[in-house]
């Protein structure tokens, strides 16, 4: 009963504000990352999502799930084979509730232990899951005819920046940005440019990636890695970067609320973004679906937000047992290797 009611309360909220839009097209996208372990937190994020989902579908049913990298902690023995598939993706993420496609990003630990490879073949071996990965980086258009939102999927593995790769995905993404685009332009991949948390901002990916979300006026560019929830505008720059990276991981404390340059919030939870042909909303949910903070952008680039955030409750005695080497800050992120030469 207690559930029902958070439901009801939910899309009491949501219709108001998508209301106002009935009738014009719209595509409703969830982006969360960091969230491959199997654990409680996993779950309960992906019950949050359901939750949403089925609020959502009151008035537009949400078209895609953007994961933002992280998909495994796990090991994949067997690699696309794996039982790991089933226990950490298709059984979590109930596929009567969120029964859309779950466009996927590869974050640092999908590098490990040759995942990355096994999540590429899992998507080309079965085509009917959800998990789509046709490349390491490329391009969805929503919809596909008429798009009204452009998805770029880029790479921000160090290997895939610093190395003889990265000229090829740059001249890559700088030729999608070229060519025609929906109304909405979001850029994803799992490092963020700019970040309030633990492993802050990534200045060999604010040269690489961007130089070219300036010059081209991408509108938003979403990334993890952080296990956090962020929204961040930089001053003079044209994007709304925005960090979910609080998808089932151990959760990392921000800077203090003080040195801040926007929201932020050590919580569980994910991203939902509804875009229509003027305006892009955007919620910031906890692992209940419950709103924590909501934002819109018109196409001037304009942000108003709708919904200012709780204070934020004091942080709790830090535990003296040592973190595990996978949530040491620092720990899974490889060292920046000198910034790439920009493509010809």
């Amino acid at each position: 009963m207690r559930t029902c009611m958070k439901a009801w309360l939910l899309a009491l909220v949501l219709c108001s504000s998508a209301g106002l839009y009935a009738g014009e097209p719209e595509v409703n996208l969830i982006a969360m990352g960091d969230w491959g372990r199997g654990n409680a937190e996993q779950k309960a994020v992906a019950e949050g999502m359901a939750v949403y989902a089925a609020a959502m579908q009151k008035e537009h049913p949400i078209d895609a799930v953007l994961l933002l990298g992280d998909n495994f902690y796990t090991k994949l023995p067997g690699d696309e084979k794996s039982e790991e598939w089933k226990t950490v993706f298709e059984d979590v993420y109930d596929a009567k509730r969120l029964s859309m496609p779950f466009y996927v990003a590869l974050g640092n630990h999908d590098y490990e232990a040759m995942k990355s490879e096994a999540e590429m073949k899992y998507a080309k071996e079965h085509p009917d899951s959800r998990w789509k990965m046709p490349a390491k980086w490329y391009r969805v258009d929503l919809p596909k005819e008429k798009p009204l939102v452009t998805l770029l999927c880029v790479d921000t593995h160090p290997v895939n920046v610093n190395t003889e790769l990265g000229p090829e995905q740059r001249q890559w993404l700088e030729g999608e940005l070229k060519k025609e685009r929906g109304a909405w332009t979001i850029v994803y991949g799992h490092h963020p440019l700019y970040s309030d948390g633990r492993h802050g901002d990534y200045e060999p990916l604010k040269k690489f990636f961007g130089e070219l979300y300036a010059k081209y006026k991408v509108e938003f560019y979403l990334a993890g890695h952080d296990h956090d929830l962020e929204h961040l505008q930089i001053k003079d720059l044209p994007t709304s970067f925005i960090v979910s990276g609080a998808g089932g991981g151990a959760l990392y404390d921000l800077t203090e609320p003080a040195k801040r340059r926007g929201f932020g919030r050590k919580q569980l939870g994910f991203v939902g973004l509804t875009l229509t042909a003027d305006l892009a909303t955007v919620r910031f949910l906890d692992e209940k679906g419950q709103e924590l903070y909501v934002f819109t952008r018109d196409k001037k680039g304009e942000i108003k937000v709708v919904k200012e955030p709780a204070p934020e409750p004091p942080a709790p005695a830090k535990d003296p047992a040592p973190a595990k080497q996978s949530d040491v800050p620092g720990k899974d992120a490889p060292a920046p290797t000198p910034a790439p030469t920009a493509a010809p």
